[in-house]
């Protein structure tokens, strides 16, 4: 996983090292709820414990996970973006008649 996360942008680069360390945590946090029941906590507490712990790890392994990719993406395409506003019109314009854009 190093060596992959060594090969991307600079600056995308911490958003994967954290998307990294919020995979071991997310997972880790799913053992834990599924233990609660085995500490004797009696009945509907246990249930309700664990729906709520089932629920916020859901959540963060889920909505924390899209804005992090959505984060990554954006900051992977910054590069992509300014190249090609760099681009000259006059070597644009063959690729838009091929496309039919005139």
């Amino acid at each position: 996983m190093a060596k992959s996360v060594n090969g991307q942008p600079d600056h995308a680069r911490p958003l994967i090292s954290f998307a990294r360390l919020l995979t071991v945590l997310v997972w880790s946090f799913y053992p834990v709820v599924y233990a609660l029941p085995l500490l004797d906590i009696g009945g509907t507490n246990a249930f309700v414990a664990t729906q709520i712990g089932y629920a916020a790890a859901d959540v963060i392994a889920k909505a924390a996970y899209g804005v992090l990719i959505y984060m990554v993406a954006v900051r992977k395409s910054k590069p992509v973006e300014q190249f090609v506003t760099q681009v000259p019109d006059l070597q644009l314009r063959p690729m838009r008649a091929k496309a039919g854009l005139g």
